[in-house]
């Protein structure tokens, strides 16, 4: 399509709480490294008692101690605002890395039936568009 022939540049995120980040996290997060050139890791700053305990600071130690330096605080890390906001809007597509049970909170089609913003990759391989 016209739109991917665009696409200068695929940016690769792994969302997620990350508590904590185990090695089963950065076993992905290094087969992603591997496949894309940027890729990061997006977390929040909430902190909800048993469920959350550990705040930005101390996962991105965690992630510091597996040896990944690309962790980002964002507000929404379905969204990730403040890594995409670096890059060319009208020239890098994302996609977006995630585990089996957040694969049913995330839309692939609107509710009249036309794709959504997330989309399966292995199928749209060849027709990334930017990710605005």
């Amino acid at each position: 399509s016209e739109a991917s022939s665009q696409v200068t540049k695929t940016v690769a995120i792994y969302p997620g709480r990350f508590q904590p980040a185990g090695i089963h996290h950065y076993k992905t997060y290094t087969w992603l490294q591997k496949q894309f050139k940027d890729a990061w890791v997006a977390t929040s700053n909430k902190v909800d008692g048993v469920k959350s305990p550990l705040n930005f600071k101390a996962k991105r130690m965690v992630w510091l101690k597996h040896g990944v330096k690309n962790i980002k605080q964002v507000k929404n890390p379905y969204v990730c605002e403040e890594i995409l906001s670096k890059y060319n809007a009208d020239k890098t597509a994302v996609v977006f890395v995630f585990g089996q049970k957040d694969a049913g909170r995330l839309k692939t089609t609107k509710a009249d039936g036309s794709p959504a913003y997330y989309q399966p990759y292995k199928e749209n391989l060849h027709h990334l568009v930017y990710y605005t």
